[in-house]
């Protein structure tokens, strides 16, 4: 653990950055490396999964070719991540936190859905829940989320569950932000 907060850097910008290692291999599904681009996903199924490709790949800290999104909401997340010019950097699923069950004599991993750094010093970490996992979280749930705000807690951050009334409040900024920012999305592009 301490191993961990070590690689936590400041990059040059000042902005506390999260570290950047291999994605934790136990935690992929197999069927997911082998998928297709997320334009060919069959979105006739009841989820929505793929890879975003970001329009400020500079913004992302981890690997910006390997960003999974697991749901739609995730995807909209992600968007107002990257388009949203406060958002000095962010990451999905790049810290691992240790946490514990009863019962279980081993330590688990989780990995938060999303770190969020604000430019004026701000880190947020973010989960991405229907409103009923929110309401009535599971045992498993219960236990990550208390060692994310732990782990929050002790650096200062701030923990927040998101579900679809946040991701509905977010999708109309992630639409303005591409129309706004479409003429700096163009000269990147050229």
């Amino acid at each position: 653990m301490i191993f961990r907060l070590l690689r936590l850097l400041l990059s040059d910008s000042n902005v506390f950055a999260a570290a950047v290692k291999p994605k934790h291999p136990a935690r992929r599904s197999p069927s997911l490396s082998q998928q297709p681009p997320p334009s060919a996903i069959d979105e006739s199924k009841n989820y929505y999964q793929g890879y975003y490709a970001p329009k400020f790949p500079e913004k992302y800290r981890g690997d910006p070719d390997d960003i999974v999104f697991r749901s739609s909401w995730e995807k909209i997340a992600f968007q107002w991540c990257d388009l949203n010019p406060r958002v000095v950097a962010w990451a999905s699923e790049e810290l691992d936190i240790e946490y514990f069950m009863k019962g279980v004599p081993y330590p688990r991993s989780y990995f938060p859905d999303l770190l969020i750094y604000f430019g004026r010093g701000e880190t947020m970490m973010i989960e991405i829940k229907p409103a009923e996992q929110k309401q009535n979280p599971d045992y498993e749930n219960r236990c990550k989320w208390a060692a994310a705000r732990a782990y929050c807690r002790d650096r200062g951050w701030s923990f927040r569950i998101w579900d679809e009334k946040t991701i509905d409040i977010l999708r109309p900024k992630v639409k303005y932000w591409y129309k706004a920012r479409s003429s700096e999305l163009k000269i990147r592009k050229g």
